[in-house]
């Protein structure tokens, strides 16, 4: 059997992809619903929107996710990567060799 040990050994920029790769997948279908179907735009400021304007609001829903993804750690205690380059969790920041 897989422990949660062996599933966060697996890093990407040192995140655990079993806590990064859900996280862009629910961000990525928040934004698209977001995109698809807007608040208050009429048809043509729907039309007028860039791919730039797509980068940046899915980079901003990102950062935002991440940004709640590090107070859930932080307030389950959970022991991360990302927690510790910020000097939340009491975990030394090493150098990346």
């Amino acid at each position: 059997m897989i422990t949660m040990e062996q599933l966060r050994k697996y890093r990407f920029f040192n995140l655990t992809l079993i806590d990064l790769i859900p996280t862009l997948f629910v961000g990525l279908i928040i934004h698209t619903y977001i995109w698809l179907y807007p608040l208050e735009l009429d048809i043509d400021e729907q039309s007028n929107r860039t791919f730039i304007q797509y980068i940046v609001s899915l980079s901003i829903i990102l950062v935002t996710l991440l940004g709640l993804g590090i107070i859930i750690h932080r307030s389950f205690s959970i022991k991360s990567g990302l927690s510790a380059h910020l000097g939340l969790n009491g975990i030394p920041n090493k150098k990346m060799t």
